[in-house]
């Protein structure tokens, strides 16, 4: 069952979605995808499905490799 979603586009030919899902046992889980028109102008789409008991430790290992990119890259992208 889905329980959130979020689209995001990012450019002409790649889309990013966030899903929240929830299986028929309760449980949660985060669907990462993305979609992108490859060179033959094919459609593909790549997923990553992270559990509730992994979310906090995808989203701390999220932030520190941000930071990284801000403050040791000196990479600004926001």
């Amino acid at each position: 069952m889905d329980l959130f979603s979020k689209k995001i586009p990012a450019g002409s030919r790649r889309t990013y979605f966030m899903d929240v899902k929830q299986r028929d046992g309760g449980d949660i889980y985060l669907l990462f995808s993305e979609s992108f028109t490859n060179r033959n102008g094919m459609e593909e789409r790549s997923r990553i499905q992270i559990n509730k008991e992994d979310l906090q430790k995808v989203a701390d290992g999220l932030e520190e490799t941000l930071n990284h990119i801000r403050k040791e890259l000196k990479i600004n992208f926001y």
